[in-house]
């Protein structure tokens, strides 16, 4: 399978994807896998939708993770679509028989209704957060 924009690379037994920004200096975002736990790149966003994921195999389960950094708040459009993106790669795993990890700087305050004792109001990507939940 050809990765267009997905870096991938071998170091200590580990097998890192990384996804770069295109369209800005630097940045973006990686996954490292053990080799042992037999990593594959599974799909990748762009610099609209920053999503990685790849699949994991524990034992007799496979698990993909999904990494993703959420847009700024006043960024709406990509917003849009980077939540579209993540339920898509949910919806992807549950038909293809995976567990899903997500990981992901959501640019979010949660508030006290999701994480009790959350001392910040609750922003726009924080009630995208819920409603994806």
């Amino acid at each position: 399978m050809s990765w267009p924009k997905v870096e991938s690379l071998s170091y200590n037994n580990y097998t890192i994807f990384e996804l770069v920004r295109k369209e800005s200096r630097g940045g973006g975002l990686a996954i490292g896998a053990l080799d042992d736990l037999e990593p594959r790149w599974v799909s990748e966003g762009d610099d609209m939708e920053e999503v990685i994921v790849i699949e994991v195999k524990l034992n007799d389960l496979q698990v993909r993770i999904l990494c993703g950094y959420g847009p700024q708040e006043t960024d709406l459009l990509r917003k849009d679509r980077f939540w579209a993106r993540v339920a898509a790669e949910v919806n992807s795993a549950a038909e293809a028989g995976t567990e899903i990890i997500i990981m992901m700087d959501g640019n979010l305050h949660a508030g006290d209704s999701i994480i009790p004792g959350d001392p910040n109001m609750r922003n726009d990507n924080g009630r995208r957060f819920q409603q994806f939940l």
